[in-house]
């Protein structure tokens, strides 16, 4: 919220008063009568391979080998079981002499001697870690062969972690990692690589434990072959801070998904060579290889295709036309990834490389419907284009650490971006529905030169643009975070800093013509215009935070940051076609440029060029408050946070006449609170979460300025010097559950609303089509949703299963929006409803053969307040089969058959039905070679539509797709494992 006045000062400083003294209660409360503890922790393990030994058995004796207690060396760690043990000492045993005394089997029991002093505010005392020998082995004798069948269960329980079986999935041959985890129950993966498992997003996705190009999971999805996969384990992980201080009180733990690949693959060298070339030139070429060891790791990998990369008949049952990838993409693509770390985990060196160029081509037809009061208008138009971008980026990861003692960690980052855009684009508003008047070849007549008759009475403008942008950016940044522990006690000094630079540079070329068919008296507007738009900024930011301890529950955490961003942007515009020979009639191709820096001044527009400096200072205070609570098996999180910020924004600005600078003050507090509840008891994982948010921003500085901006003659914008900030307060619930006998349920509760959200409201001239558009504050947005998920197995051999996600969604959005000659802008409020539901079953018949079928649909129904609008109800639904079968020969079918409907579309063109058939057939060649024969859209049914809707209007739009093709592919695996010693 948006301190506006001294009294909201002084009531924020009173609300700090009342919290510190129910703070201070609370601790006396937290503290009476309670007997202070103390903790002993420390690690067991192997000397040579540093590897822990889970379970190990520990002794605390007394200096006369009296057994005080016993622990197991089973703790979490780093979000995992690890070799952990703890033991809590009583006031009369926290100084003095002790032994501890380690045995595991296999190993020599050791003991050692320790001498405990707590001092007044020391929680706990870590020893370090335990070695114990490994015993000699003794001659193996051979046993006899015993063959044990048992019925693989796709996925178990253990403590915090649910472990995902990789053979328990039937795939079809040549599967990448993406296609295994599309079948985990509870999981959904989206087409950018995002996860999701039981509704919870999975922050990372590791292998075997370490990041693998950590923010871009579409390289391992895409490379990673799926046959390499043991396990997939999903879990909570700590931040880096929490599991280097091993003390975690805030709960805010991350879901990582981690990638267990099978022990042959686990040291050594893999790769995976795969090459394909199909009909309509359409080609797939792609490397992976990896070389492991148990502390180090690199791998390469490279990709060249047109196939848009993220959808192949492999992927099957979980994709829809209207999510295709829009437009033909061709990518080349190649990277490096390494990871290393010393057998003791004190220091690690991590980060990745990638190079990618990518060539695409769309073409997008589209039908829109503009609401306004009186009548609404019409739109039809084409856009072509094709884009030629190559980009490099570098991530790097510097670690040092000492468990309990200190932390630091270094992440540079580095990205370089090169592009070229072409574009070309034919438009046209009408004032009544065109389609009802002209059944074909509309925008055929919007291009020609003479419109017809019908078209000049209906049409408002047309508008024909050719583009050109070319540009390069630059991106650099480091981060940096450390803490140390405050001797003789749990506090902790937290210290953070992040700086980068950008600089960017554009320039771009455009032909443009606009006319008026229905209106005589109106001329063309043709500009041949060129722009360059350098922009540059640097940011830096520092912050420091103290954790305090003031029970084994309780921490609270003030905290200081200061931030500085300063930003320069710059606009130069230049009209060509007011230079002679450069008009409508020019010869001069586009992307030409006069040939004198004069000639060139000559054309500058003024009036839509600028010149702006934004400097922005920020200090932001406050406090974390945290709780956690303990109970065995159960653990509960409460997480406070209060900040609040002082800012101080600057601008510098220039445009024709206009020359200002003026700065605004901004005090915000924006609290934040987690509330979270996590139960593993019982062989099941339970976690629940209530999490609000108070998030506030400023209108852009430029937007209170008093500018006219006609570059674009039919978008004119303009500015607005009583803007207020806008305000967005979110509130969600979320909960999960899996339990032992392999089912799963969550469910999501949301909700949220903005105060003074900034609306570009607009006043459009239904004679010439133009929009005058002015930010303005409106109020009334706000959305809620619910969805509801499970996952069943139907029979007790567990080859059925039954899965159903259902979800309920609704969006009141508020809008500004008038006619020209109209009083004043009206309010147009649009609410709009979405149904989900889809229903999945799985039947496995045998090791050799699966089925299943689907049945998804969904419903959305808009309506409004306006008088002339029409309601909106729509749905969406497919239903299909799926199966796979192991044939003779070791061969291998599978196929996906769906069929797509729509309903209730205002152009009747899109109410389809689409059947699209998808097959693969594979053969395994000895052991290392698969060839593989896909078909893609068999039937050659599958278009792309797409559809937008809000309060200003509604838009459906058809995109180019990959065409239905067929691609003979071959598949080469390579595993290489270090010669075993004698």
């Amino acid at each position: 919220m948006e301190i506006q006045n001294a009294n909201e000062i002084m009531i924020m400083k009173k609300g700090y008063i009342y919290l510190s003294v129910l703070l201070c209660l609370f601790y006396i409360v937290q503290n009476v009568g309670a007997e202070e503890k103390k903790k002993l922790n420390g690690f067991v393990a192997n000397p040579v391979t540093k590897e822990f030994l889970l379970d190990a058995k520990i002794e605390l004796l007394s200096s006369d080998s009296t057994v005080i207690d016993t622990a197991s060396a089973n703790g979490y760690f780093e979000g995992k079981q690890t070799a952990l043990f703890s033991f809590h000492l009583d006031k009369n045993r926290q100084l003095g002499d002790y032994i501890i005394r380690c045995s595991y089997k296999g190993y020599e029991t050791t003991c050692t001697n320790i001498h405990v002093k707590f001092y007044k505010r020391e929680k706990y005392i870590n020893l370090g870690t335990f070695y114990l020998k490994k015993i000699p082995r003794k001659i193996a004798r051979q046993l006899d062969e015993v063959t044990v069948t048992a019925s693989k269960i796709k996925f178990y329980l253990n403590g915090d972690t649910v472990v995902y079986n990789a053979d328990a999935f039937q795939l079809s041959e040549g599967s990448m990692l993406d296609a295994l985890i599309s079948q985990l129950p509870g999981a959904e993966l989206k087409d950018d690589g995002r996860i999701y498992v039981n509704g919870e997003f999975v922050n990372s996705l590791l292998l075997n434990g370490k990041d693998f190009f950590k923010g871009n999971n579409k390289i391992m999805l895409d490379n990673l072959p799926s046959y390499m996969v043991k396990d997939i384990k999903v879990y909570k992980k700590e931040d880096d801070l929490t599991k280097a201080i091993g003390h975690n009180t805030d709960g805010k733990k991350n879901l990582v998904m981690d990638i267990v690949l099978k022990r042959e693959y686990s040291i050594g060298w893999i790769g995976n060579i795969e090459a394909g070339t199909g009909s309509n030139n359409r080609y797939l070429n792609r490397l992976f290889a990896s070389r492991f060891t148990p502390h180090s790791r690199i791998s390469v990998f490279g990709n060249i295709n047109n196939l848009n990369e993220n959808r192949t008949p492999r992927k099957t049952g979980d994709w829809t036309p209207a999510s295709m990838s829009d437009g033909l993409l061709a990518t080349k693509m190649g990277g490096i990834d390494y990871t290393t770390e010393a057998a003791d985990k004190h220091y690690s060196f991590s980060g990745n490389a990638q190079i990618t160029h990518s060539d695409t081509d769309n073409k997008t037809t589209s039908t829109s419907t503009t609401f306004l009061t009186g009548g609404d208008t019409y739109g039809r138009s084409q856009d072509i284009s094709s884009s030629c971008n190559t980009s490099f980026t570098t991530d790097h990861e510097i670690l040092l650490q000492k468990t309990f003692a200190y932390y630091l960690a270094l992440y540079p980052h580095l990205d370089y971006q090169k592009y070229t855009n072409r574009s070309s684009s034919l438009s046209g508003t009408f004032s009544e529905d065109p389609s009802k008047q002209i059944s074909s070849g509309l925008l055929d007549s919007i291009n020609a030169p003479n419109a017809g008759t019908l078209l000049r009475q209906i049409a408002i403008n047309r508008n024909i643009k050719n583009n050109q942008e070319n540009g390069h950016s630059l991106n650099t940044s480091m981060s940096l975070l450390s803490f140390i522990n405050i001797k003789h006690c749990s506090d902790i000094v937290r210290f953070l800093a992040y700086g980068s630079y950008h600089n960017a540079e554009e320039e771009a070329f455009q032909h443009y013509r606009v006319d008026y068919p229905s209106d005589a008296s109106s001329s063309t507007d043709y500009r041949n215009q060129y722009y360059r738009t350098p922009d540059r900024n640097y940011a830096y930011n520092v912050v420091i935070e103290y954790w305090h301890w003031l029970s084994d529950y309780l921490c609270i955490s003030p905290f200081y940051k200061y931030e500085q961003i300063y930003q320069s942007d710059e606009r130069s515009l230049y009209r060509l076609d007011q230079l002679s020979g450069w008009d409508e009639n020019t010869t001069e191709y586009l992307g030409a440029l006069p040939s004198t820096t004069d000639s060139l001044q000559l054309a500058f527009d003024g009036a839509n060029s600028y010149y702006s400096r934004r400097h922005d200072f920020a200090h932001e205070t406050g406090f974390d408050l945290r709780y956690k609570l303990e109970r065995g098996d159960k653990e509960v999180y409460i997480n406070c946070y209060f900040p609040i910020r002082f800012e101080k924004d600057a601008l510098s600005y220039q445009r024709a006449a206009l020359d200002t600078a003026f700065c605004r003050h901004i005090i915000f507090f924006d609290p934040n609170i987690d509330i979270d509840r996590y139960d593993y008891s019982n062989n099941k994982n339970n976690h629940f979460n209530f999490h609000y948010e108070c998030n506030s921003s400023t209108p852009s500085m430029t937007y209170l300025l008093s500018i006219r901006d006609d570059s674009n003659p039919l978008y004119v914008t303009l500015g607005n010097s009583k803007l207020k900030n806008t305000h967005t307060h979110n509130f969600s619930m979320h909960y999960n559950t899996q339990l032992k006998e392999q089912k799963s349920m969550y469910w999501n509760l949301g909700y949220s609303i903005t105060q003074n959200a900034l609306a570009m409201g607009y006043v459009y001239n239904k004679s010439t089509g133009v929009r005058t558009t002015t930010p303005d504050n409106v109020n009334g947005n706000w959305n809620g949703y619910g969805e509801l998920n499970f996952f069943i197995p139907l029979d007790k051999a567990k080859h059925l299963t039954f899965s159903t996600y259902s979800r309920a969604s609704f969006y009141k959005s508020v809008d500004l929006v008038s006619v020209s000659g109209a009083s004043a802008s009206s309010r147009s409020t649009v609410g709009s409803l979405y149904l989900t539901e889809s229903i999945k079953t799985d039947y496995q018949i045998n090791s050799k053969a699966k089925i299943g079928a689907k049945i998804k649909g969904v419903w959305t129904n808009a309506t409004s307040t306006r008088e002339d609008f029409t309601t909106i109800n729509s749905v969406d639904f497919n239903y299909g089969l799926t199966g796979q079968v192991e044939l003779p020969w070791k061969m291998q079918f599978s196929t996906d058959l769906t069929e797509y409907s729509r309903r209730g579309y205002e152009n009747h063109s899109m109410n389809t039905n689409e059947l699209v058939w998808n097959a693969r057939l594979a053969k395994r060649i000895g052991g290392n070679i698969s060839i593989i024969l896909d078909g893609f859209d068999i039937l050659g049914n599958l278009s792309n539509v797409r559809r937008t809707l809000n309060a200003q209007g509604r838009t459906e739009s058809y995109y180019n797709v990959i065409p239905s093709y067929v691609m003979l592919h071959a598949i080469y695996r390579l595993n290489i494992q270090p010669k075993k010693k004698g």
